[in-house]
């Protein structure tokens, strides 16, 4: 005789089997099942391109087959800055450069499970602004003001 079943949560747990005859007397006869947790698989998304100064969403997602864990979610964004608690964090970049960012997630069971990306921060070229227009009379000083 062959059963299965599929475990929500890791643990262990006690399988019986009952059999009867034709008589109608029953065997009861039980086993321990052990249930090992399992990480959850982590996604944090493909890499990204950004202009310094302009907020980036992240959208990670993860799998878990233990349905009954609870868990908590970390971002690090590579620049010192950090997240936790959701998985689409927006984030800005103050600085160009190229960033790691790593998404971890962990089961109540300490099951750890992460992914990686990493984002291209693009340097934004200076703006240059003049001013004016301006006049005065010559030989007067005429201040120019730019920014």
């Amino acid at each position: 005789m062959t059963a299965t079943h599929a475990y929500t949560d890791n643990g262990i747990y006690t399988a019986a089997l009952r059999v009867w005859d034709d008589n109608n007397e029953s065997g009861l006869d039980t086993a321990p099942v052990t249930v090992t947790n399992v990480a959850p698989v982590v996604n944090a998304g493909p890499d990204r391109q950004v202009d310094e100064g302009e907020g980036i969403q992240f959208t990670g997602t993860f799998t878990d087959p233990g349905t009954g864990d609870n868990h908590t979610v970390l971002w690090t964004f590579g620049d010192g800055g950090s997240f936790s608690g959701a998985l689409t964090p927006t984030h800005v970049y103050s600085e160009p450069g190229m960033f790691i960012v790593t998404l971890v997630v962990t089961d109540d069971d300490g099951g750890v499970g992460s992914d990686s990306l990493t984002v291209t921060v693009l340097n934004l070229p200076p703006t240059a602004n003049a001013g004016g227009p301006y006049s005065g009379d010559e030989g007067a000083t005429i201040p120019i003001t730019g920014t």
